[in-house]
Order: structure tokens, then sequence, then C-alpha cells
């Protein structure tokens, strides 16, 4: 990664997730797209966000990060393992029905999207940060195999939304823009679980997808330390819009 003449700021990474909503298009039955701004109040975030991110971190801030990802790289453990089959209790069905798995395809293809984005910027990252972005990658590798082994369905078959990473590749490969674009595409991932969860129809369809909204949270956590924020009302706090997922229905 290089350095970043100009200062990115909270404002503009949110233009690019915006941007990268609006070209998103449907594959296998399913479309994305940015819902538009949050209805969260966006100043507190603008305001706490627009300074130059900090990506090198401190001695002491980088041992901590590396121990809080080690965690996450037990949570993901933890939603990649299988669950027993049961029979399906008589409000909910235990198994995705067909209308969740293709709503939880689009979830994979989110995730994968994700996984790749990062792949991308480790080929160039810093030291200091190769270890967080290579755990954060592999955790969402990991979410799209979860959601693979309850679905049925190949995450090699699915693959990435290659409108999104196009239009999210260069600010993941900016040592200027890394954080901030990071950070927005987690809390973006956290709102759009969040909404699907409403329109899941299977226990495991629900209990899968908290799983992955929790462990996300966590990855935006660490990447606001990245940027330098240290305002609580932030870091702790979803701000951005979730992606809309046409289920095809």
């Amino acid at each position: 990664m290089t350095s970043d003449p100009t200062p990115v700021t909270a404002s503009a990474t949110r233009s690019s997730l915006d941007l990268a909503g609006g070209a998103l298009s449907g594959k296998a039955g399913g479309d994305m797209t940015s819902k538009g701004p949050s209805s969260v109040d966006p100043d507190l975030t603008v305001a706490a966000l627009d300074a130059p991110p900090t990506v090198s971190p401190s001695p002491t801030r980088r041992r901590l990060m590396v121990g809080a990802l080690a965690a996450l790289g037990t949570s993901a453990a933890v939603v990649g393992a299988a669950r027993p089959v049961s029979a399906a209790p008589e409000e909910r069905p235990n198994l995705p029905t067909d209308d969740d798995v293709t709503l939880l395809m689009q979830a994979m293809r989110l995730e994968l999207t994700a996984r790749d984005l990062y792949r991308a910027a480790l080929s160039s990252a810093s030291s200091d940060l190769a270890t967080v972005i290579g755990v954060i990658g592999d955790n969402h590798g990991a979410y799209a195999e979860a959601i693979a082994g309850d679905t049925g369905l190949s995450a090699n078959q699915i693959g990435r939304d290659d409108d999104l990473f196009d239009a999210l590749e260069g600010d993941f490969t900016s040592a200027g823009s890394f954080p901030l674009a990071a950070h927005t595409l987690e809390q973006t991932a956290v709102a759009t679980h969040k909404e699907l969860l409403e329109r899941y129809e299977s226990a495991d369809a629900v209990e899968l997808t908290g799983s992955i909204m929790l462990a996300e949270a966590r990855h935006a956590t660490v990447l606001a330390d990245v940027a330098g924020v240290s305002d609580l009302a932030i870091v702790f706090a979803t701000t951005e819009a979730p992606l809309s997922i046409d289920g095809g229905a």
C-alpha cells in the first residue's frame, strides 16, 4: 500500500459505498442495491471521522488489535461449526426455506466480496496491518462457507459481486483510504444482515446470521481503532444503511 497524499474523509468513503451499491447487478435470483442514507444522523460520524486515518498503530494498540482478532478467529470457527439437523419446530422451520436460500445466496455473495477485498488489501499491506487484514478476510470466507453449509450452495459457484468489488478495490488497496473503507463495509454488512433477520423464515438462517452480525460488528470496532477513531459513540454504532437485497419473490 502507498500513502494517499489527500486525506480521505468519512463522507468520501460513504460516497464510494453508495456508488458501489448503485452499481450492483442482480445475479442468481437476487439484486443488491444501496438503500440510501441511514436514518441515523450522519453528522456525528462525519465529524468524528473526517480526520486523516491512522494506519500505523502503536505497538501497544497493535497488540490489542491482534489479541482482539485472535478472538474473532475463534468466533469464525464457531459460526462455521455444523449444527445438528433436528425436526422442524411448529412455528418456524429449522432448515432454510427456498425463500431463505435465495436471500442467503446474496448474503454469501456479500461475504465473498468482502473476503476478496481484504485479500486485495493484503497483497500490498504493511507488516503492521497484515495480520489484522488477513484474519478479517479469512473470517469473511468462513462466514460464506457457513452459509454454504446451511444451504447446500457452493461458494465457488456463487462467487463474489464483481460490481461491488470493482467499486471498492481502489479504497481497499490505498493506505490512506483502507481503514475507513473497511470500517464502512463492515458496518454496512452488519446493517444488511440485521435487515435480513426480519425476512428469514427458518431458525437456522436467523441463528447463523445473528452470529455473523456479532462477529462483523467486532471487525468494525477493530477497524475504527485502526482509523484512529476514539469516540465510543461512533466505534460501537452502526451508522451505515443496509444494502437492499431483492429476494426475487
